[in-house]
């Protein structure tokens, strides 16, 4: 158990060293990227990549997880398994976006969301075909070589985006970016998990993984629907500026939230560890929830109070309207860090 714990902090140190310097890269890149761009650019890249973004986290079926909460080590027919199932579900994502991109850009009433699906399905795959390897790395609680696949991946979005934006793409800068990221973290981790993927179909444990999945993955679908609240209803009834808005305050208070991120990674894999020690369990929880509430609470509190002359001072005045958003966000953050470990 000490040693569980020892390599629980290890990784969570690795993590939050990791954040840190990701929130510095993250800043700077952010501010140049939407300060040049403008909101209704930057909102329209948002609308795009919320919509692809669920689809990606409605695929997985918890099929990450299944990988991740099982007692003993899952075997290479497992990874196999998960890899081909989750390349099948990505496959149908992908073609149903294709097909009906013209319909849901008419529905937000911005054309350019058409070309921007298009090319933002892409994600899909690219994101759902990393989940084996990473949770090889998490696994094996090698949370220093999670850290450096982010960091690196991180910083690739930003080498595409910023050139790209001082060239006046537009909302294609962070669209490129976004794809270049997700590229290099597939490319990266299955590299430091030395894992080759391959193809493997047994219905019995396709139909297990699938089950457990489910009964994991219902429950999230209704709480990942929120990140369709900003592409559709914002973009729908306020149009793209508005989803631009309420997209960077997102992205700040999830910067500023960054110990609840660390923490729900450490949690998922460790706590798997302690199911059968309900004593221990519980203590963990509640030791938790009293981190997340000063690292959460104090950093989306103070930027709450200066963010009316925070964000006109950073990314430009055409932002002054995120600051009236930015609270409610922050609200909503605090309160699912204080049930993140709950969930896991």
């Amino acid at each position: 158990m000490l040693n569980l714990r020892q390599k629980a902090i290890k990784g969570g140190a690795f993590l939050l060293v990791r954040q840190a310097v990701g929130i510095v890269i993250t800043v700077v890149g952010v501010l140049l990227v939407t300060r040049i761009i403008g909101p209704r650019q930057y909102g329209l890249f948002a609308a795009a990549s919320g919509i692809v973004t669920f689809l990606s986290l409605f695929g997985s079926w918890g099929l990450d997880v299944y990988l991740l909460r099982k007692t003993e080590d899952p075997d290479e027919k497992e990874f196999h398994q998960a890899f081909t199932l989750l390349l099948l579900i990505a496959v149908v994502l992908c073609i149903g976006v294709v097909a009906l991109r013209h319909v849901v850009a008419a529905f937000l009433k911005m054309p350019e969301e058409s070309s921007l699906l298009f090319a933002l399905v892409l994600w899909i795959p690219l994101s759902m075909l990393a989940l084996p390897a990473v949770v090889k790395l998490d696994r094996d609680l090698n949370f220093k070589q999670v850290a450096v696949n982010e960091l690196v991946s991180q910083v690739s979005y930003y080498v595409v985006a910023v050139p790209l934006a001082f060239c006046r793409f537009g909302a294609w800068a962070p669209a490129a970016g976004f794809l270049t990221r997700q590229a290099a973290l597939l490319a990266l981790s299955y590299r430091a998990a030395k894992f080759r993927p391959g193809l493997h179909w047994e219905r019995g444990l396709a139909k297990h993984m699938l089950g457990y999945g489910l009964s994991y993955s219902s429950s999230t679908w209704v709480w990942q629907l929120r990140d369709l609240v900003n592409p559709i209803v914002v973009g729908r009834l306020a149009g793209a500026e508005a989803v631009g808005y309420v997209a960077v305050s997102v992205r700040i208070a999830t910067l500023l939230s960054f110990a609840s991120t660390v923490t729900w990674r450490i949690a998922l894999p460790a706590l798997a560890k302690l199911n059968q020690d309900a004593v221990r369990l519980r203590r963990s929880i509640t030791e938790g929830m009293r981190f997340q509430a000063v690292s959460v609470g104090l950093p989306l509190a103070s930027f709450a109070l200066l963010a009316p002359f925070l964000i006109p001072l950073g990314f430009g005045h055409s932002w002054t309207s995120a600051a009236k958003v930015f609270p409610f966000i922050a609200l909503g953050c605090l309160t699912n860090a204080m049930f993140n470990l709950h969930s896991s």
